[in-house]
């Protein structure tokens, strides 16, 4: 019965293959308190310049979910926005 137990990954060569050779993991910013910020900060760290289409197929978050987090990620200076697409400052 024990076969179907998960082991977590306990050395870093398992660590090394999960991490995306091209992208270093990034901290969050401390003032953000919400898991959906977090998210939708994460994703655009980690996404090439999205768009907000780009982010809600990504996050499968409903655009009324996902535009009040961008306003409030660019207020606080996280996010910038060009018009069309999304960077972290």
């Amino acid at each position: 019965m024990t076969d179907n137990v998960f082991h977590a990954a306990s050395s870093s060569d398992d660590v090394d293959e999960q991490t995306p050779q091209n992208h270093t993991l990034t901290s969050v910013p401390n003032d953000l308190e919400s898991d959906g910020a977090k998210l939708v900060y994460l994703a655009v760290d980690v996404a090439d310049e999205p768009t907000p289409a780009e982010l809600t197929n990504m996050l499968q978050m409903n655009s009324l979910a996902l535009y009040p987090i961008l306003r409030t990620l660019t207020e606080r200076g996280h996010i910038d926005t060009d018009g069309e697409t999304i960077t972290c400052t």
